[in-house]
């Protein structure tokens, strides 16, 4: 490294062009620029076809999974189709088109805090029901098998039970 001393005594440490250079091939190899891949796969995926985990395994068997948000106005059904089979609720919500959800945390933490303007409070929240059966795993942790449908209910945590 360089030193520099600015005029009011404070010391400014300069990285060398080696340091430099060090520092954006490691950034290179992290990001995977530059490695000559001319078909890299982006992470960006549409909202109506997720895609099977992370491990890019497109042999997974994909069908619909059917959203259901019951509100004071109704039931809003949102049918999510090349969902594979085995792909957590968490990520499904987290791509849900038309509706704004707000999932907390993420894995065994991840909750649904909001779906559109109704948020979790103290003694009310969402809670689910899968194939019409309560989960008894959070969202994060439970896997979905399609076709399968998912209902969403705002209520007292006890309904869940």
């Amino acid at each position: 490294m360089n030193n520099q001393t600015l005029p009011s005594g404070a010391s400014i440490r300069r990285p060398t062009t080696r340091g430099a250079c060090l520092s954006i091939v490691a950034l290179a190899m992290i990001t995977g620029t530059g490695c000559g891949q001319s078909d890299r796969q982006t992470t960006t995926t549409q909202a109506t076809t997720p895609q099977s985990p992370s491990t890019g395994d497109t042999s997974a068997p994909t069908g619909v999974v059917t959203v259901q948000i019951k509100t004071a106005d109704g039931v809003n059904s949102i049918d999510v189709a090349n969902v594979a089979d085995g792909k957590s609720l968490e990520s499904v919500m987290r791509q849900l088109p038309g509706v704004d959800v707000s999932v907390k945390g993420s894995g065994t933490t991840a909750f649904v805090d909001r779906i559109g303007d109704v948020a979790t409070s103290a003694g009310q929240g969402w809670t689910f029901q899968v194939d019409g059966e309560w989960s008894d795993k959070g969202v994060g942790k439970t896997e979905l098998h399609p076709p399968t449908t998912v209902t969403w209910e705002f209520g007292n945590w006890d309904a869940a039970k």
